[in-house]
């Protein structure tokens, strides 16, 4: 059951990061070194997942599609090691489109079931801001084991999300 109601995930234009989007996260490019909480309070650094691909999943509480693809987050996961397969919510704004406290985190893992990391970004500028290209959510961005973007997934749907990290899987490891 998803608790929020929202329409198509339509651009927004905001500008999250306060510069240019998409200049830290661009393919070819590593990830920036960001630290962010997660649902249980802890930091997590997202170089932390370097020796595996990671799904990067840039997301709103507010936004239909991030909804949607977060209720198949479980068996996507279900179907992938995860010695060499990571996948990483990071939110950057609950319902109301502020940014998301340590309780939006929970009740997202909860209402979706989820035993993946799911981070909040409330930072100012947002620290994963420039990973959103013109305020269109998600995100969705695989990092290599090296920890540098390999590729921009433009579908947020679980079909196209899947083939994406077969192909990485089978180019990468």
């Amino acid at each position: 059951m998803v608790l929020w109601l929202a329409a198509a995930c339509v651009p927004r234009f905001v500008d999250i990061a306060g510069t240019a989007a998409g200049n830290a996260f661009q393919v070819g490019q590593p990830i920036p070194p960001v630290v962010l909480p997660d649902h249980t309070g802890a930091d997590v650094e997202l170089a932390s997942f370097a020796g595996r691909l990671m799904l990067l999943d840039i997301s709103t509480m507010w936004c239909g599609p991030c909804q949607t693809l977060a209720a198949e987050i479980p068996a996507t996961v279900a179907d992938y090691d995860a010695d060499s397969f990571a996948y990483v919510t990071v939110l950057q704004e609950d319902e109301h489109g502020d940014p998301p406290d340590q309780e939006d985190l929970v009740r997202w893992v909860d209402v979706f079931s989820l035993t993946t990391p799911v981070l909040g970004d409330a930072t100012e500028p947002r620290a994963t801001g420039e990973a959103v290209i013109e305020g269109t959510f998600p995100a969705l961005l695989l990092v290599d084991p090296d920890g540098v973007v390999f590729e921009r997934i433009e579908v947020a749907e679980d079909a196209a999300v899947r083939a994406a990290i077969d192909d990485a899987l089978e180019t990468l490891l």
